[in-house]
C-alpha cells in the first residue's frame, strides 16, 4: 500500500466516524419555538367560533393551554388559538 492509498483510508475512516454526529446535532440545535405552528391564521381560514361539531379542542394539533380559561396554541397556526375555534387544518382527535 503506498501513502496515497494509506491516507485515503484514514481520510475516508474520519469522515465515517464523524457522519453520525452531523446527523445528531441538529436535532438538539433546533429551538423549541419550531415545534409552534408557523402559518397565517387567514391562511387556514381561522375564525374563533367551531364550524358545526368541529372545534379546535377536538383536533390532534391543538395544544391546550395550562390555564383551561386560556387560550391554547396550535402546531399548525400561529397565535393564540380558542378551544371553541376551528380552522381548515382541522383534524379530528
Amino acid at each position: 500500500m503506498n501513502a496515497h492509498e494509506s491516507a485515503r483510508r484514514r481520510l475516508l475512516g474520519r469522515a465515517a466516524a464523524a457522519l453520525p454526529a452531523m446527523l445528531v446535532v441538529p436535532l438538539f440545535a433546533r429551538p423549541s419555538t419550531a415545534r409552534a405552528g408557523s402559518a397565517s391564521k387567514e391562511d387556514f381560514h381561522y375564525q374563533d367560533h367551531p364550524n358545526e361539531n368541529r372545534r379546535c379542542a377536538n383536533c390532534v394539533q391543538f395544544i391546550p393551554s395550562a390555564n383551561e380559561q386560556q387560550p391554547g396554541t396550535c402546531q399548525i397556526v400561529a397565535g393564540s388559538i380558542s378551544p371553541d375555534g376551528w380552522c381548515m387544518a382541522f383534524t379530528p382527535s
